[in-house]
């Protein structure tokens, strides 16, 4: 959904370490990170510390809305399993705020998915093999740094 004002929304941090992706998010009304952005100290617990001293280290501010569209599966039998699919990626560099809508200039011309599988043990053998039939492989993608990279492409033609 569009969010308005009073939406809660997320605040996170994504780090990567030996291969494995940890989180650390706040949840907060979506005024209430506008006020953060815009120098107004919010909460004060250990996440948004961690959060604050980033922002403020790094000169963080809002640079791209990025949006897609998400189906997001759960195995039954492994909770640690987990496979999104995105589609219909886009991204804007005006009109940041959220409750502008989630329009965007489309980053594929064509019906592209991105299909993310997570889990904590190895990859059951079922999934291995289905994959290995299709020929699906592991490659690296950034949502923002392909987005990124396409604007410097066509920034510089």
């Amino acid at each position: 959904d569009i969010p308005t004002l009073d939406s809660y929304v997320f605040l996170e941090i994504k780090s990567k370490y030996e291969g494995i992706t940890s989180k650390r998010r706040i949840r907060l009304k979506l005024s209430e990170f506008y006020d953060y952005i815009n120098g107004e100290k919010i909460d004060n617990n250990q996440i948004m510390k961690e959060i604050d001293y980033l922002f403020k280290y790094h000169k963080l501010k809002p640079n791209y809305f990025i949006a897609y569209d998400r189906l997001s599966y759960k195995s039954i039998e492994d909770e640690n399993l987990r496979i999104t699919i995105d589609s219909n990626l886009r991204s804007r560099k005006n009109n940041l705020n959220l409750e502008y809508g989630d329009n965007g200039d489309k980053f594929f011309d064509d019906n592209t998915y991105i299909m993310e599988i997570k889990t904590l043990n190895s990859m059951p053998m079922w999934l291995t093999r289905i994959l290995s039939k299709l020929k699906i492989y592991p490659s690296s993608f950034s949502k923002y740094g392909e987005i990124y990279k396409k604007e410097c492409i066509n920034y510089v033609k």
